[in-house]
């Protein structure tokens, strides 16, 4: 290639490609008390075509190559606009996703709740009885933009697991949950995503317009394996978690050899709509599978649903920006003889679509006892995902990437990392009385004891319905 040409490639920069400096501090509208997060980064290696000794990259320096579409997040503090404001002028395409989004809910829970369940039965089936967690929307995301990457077959085996029939019906689904997600009067749940690209990359600029305007993602390229880039990386990580997983995100190791790296990260935070009240603490025993562990127990007397099956009881409590759903195996029954149950992945099915949808409940006086806990997981999920059917983006010289480039690689890793933990505060308050002169439902006469006090399952919803974290505790200690 010529040195004017070479010239003319580095300086073709459009307008949005901007020089990416050092991140802005978020702004976000938080409130309390569950807060989780989730880093969940693929990487992806070289193949066939690798750089020779002493070759030059294609650019020079970092760039932001594309911008994810989604509104700023509210200037004034302490708005209860929530986390989205009118005048950043994007209020209105996040409400129109939203609204699609829920015109066809019921087709999308009917479709994803066998995804839901596998997912579940797959990441969090513990080998040594280790606390784990995952982000199913999360991990339909970051599957979507993989399948924006690739072709063929590839493609097809992300589709076929997403229950899309095509490319175009997958990105309509991924943009109307993100919409649907992340929005919210009371509550914060940011979902963000990106794209990192080297400098080594010829890289096409279509799919990433494609995947700023529908997966909400940012890209970016430089010298892979830098100082410099890889701390541009992690600050991006960091901001779009809110600090919360400080010391333990996900070390990138990426060698100036490595294509890309793509992500999807996840922040939640939201507050109990009844608090637990702190003068009800106790002091107990977490029976962990080969020890009792001294915890804090968090209690409750109220009016609820439960849910049955032959191995287990689920009960729901409430949060402005959703719920967080528990579920405890019956007596002898590990967390993992419960997903691989039948019967159990049938509940998460049916939950997640309508919890009406099973017959098995029924409402009571419910004498609740939850465990306070800070709880952690790292995760390789590539050996999950292969089981899942998804095996072409991980072979070299089988799945064409030329959306993206005409380099060959395959993704070698899926690391995941995430927290989640639950406390007693509450909200400030605000009530409406009103007194109506209809009739009221008599209180039940069923009253059950629900104590988690060994290993459970826990799943929290968003108030679109869709499984923003799920989770197995088997042990309390952080």
């Amino acid at each position: 290639m010529r040195p004017e040409d070479i010239f003319d490639a580095i300086t073709d920069i459009r307008d949005d490609q901007v020089e990416f400096g050092k991140p802005r501090r978020s702004r976000l509208w938080y409130v309390t008390p569950i807060a989780a997060c989730l880093v969940l980064a693929i990487i992806a290696a070289p193949f066939l075509r690798a750089r020779l000794p002493g070759a030059k990259p294609l650019y020079t320096g970092a760039a932001q190559l594309a911008k994810a579409g989604y509104p700023e997040p509210a200037q004034k503090e302490g708005s209860v606009e929530g986390p989205f404001s009118d005048e950043s002028g994007g209020f209105e395409h996040i409400e129109q996703g939203r609204n699609e989004y829920y015109d066809n809910r019921e087709e999308y829970s009917r479709r994803l709740g066998g995804f839901w369940a596998q997912s579940a039965e797959t990441f969090l089936t513990s080998n040594n009885e280790e606390n784990l967690i995952f982000s199913p929307i999360s991990l339909y995301t970051v599957l979507g933009m993989s399948a924006e990457l690739c072709e063929g077959a590839p493609r097809q085996e992300i589709l076929d697991l997403l229950g899309s029939g095509d490319i175009t019906d997958l990105r309509d689904s991924a943009r109307r949950m993100w919409c649907a997600s992340c929005y919210g009067e009371q509550h914060t749940c940011l979902l963000a995503n990106s794209l990192w690209l080297s400098n080594s990359v010829d890289y096409k600029q279509p799919v990433l317009d494609v995947l700023a305007e529908n997966y909400f993602a940012d890209s970016f390229r430089g010298d892979m394996g830098s100082d410099e880039y890889d701390r541009m990386h992690l600050n991006w990580l960091s901001e779009k978690t809110n600090g919360y997983l400080e010391g333990r995100l996900p070390e990138l190791d990426l060698s100036p050899d490595t294509v890309m790296c793509l992500d999807s990260t996840l922040y939640f935070k939201g507050r109990w709509s009844d608090e637990f009240n702190p003068a009800l603490n106790s002091d107990g025993y977490f029976h962990a599978a080969y020890m009792d562990q001294p915890c804090t127990f968090m209690s409750e007397t109220a009016a609820g649903y439960y849910y049955k099956g032959e191995g287990f009881t689920a009960v729901s409590k409430s949060m402005f920006g959703g719920s967080m759903l528990f579920v405890l195996p019956g007596e002898g029954i590990s967390t993992n003889e419960l997903l691989a149950d039948g019967e159990y992945r049938d509940f998460i099915s049916a939950y997640l679509q309508s919890p009406g949808l099973w017959q098995n409940a029924g409402r009571a006086i419910i004498n609740m006892s939850v465990p306070k806990f800070d709880i952690a997981s790292d995760m390789e999920m590539a050996l999950g995902l292969k089981k899942l059917g998804v095996n072409g983006i991980f072979e070299a010289g089988y799945g064409s990437f030329s959306p993206i480039t005409d380099r060959d690689f395959a993704f070698t890793s899926v690391r995941h990392t995430c927290r989640v933990s639950i406390d007693e505060e509450g909200c400030e308050g605000a009530s409406v009385l009103v007194m109506p002169g209809e009739t009221s439902e008599p209180p039940p006469e069923e009253e059950i004891d629900f104590i988690l006090d060994r290993p459970f399952l826990f799943t929290i919803i968003n108030t679109a319905g869709l499984p923003v974290y799920m989770g197995a505790v088997n042990r309390v200690d952080s």
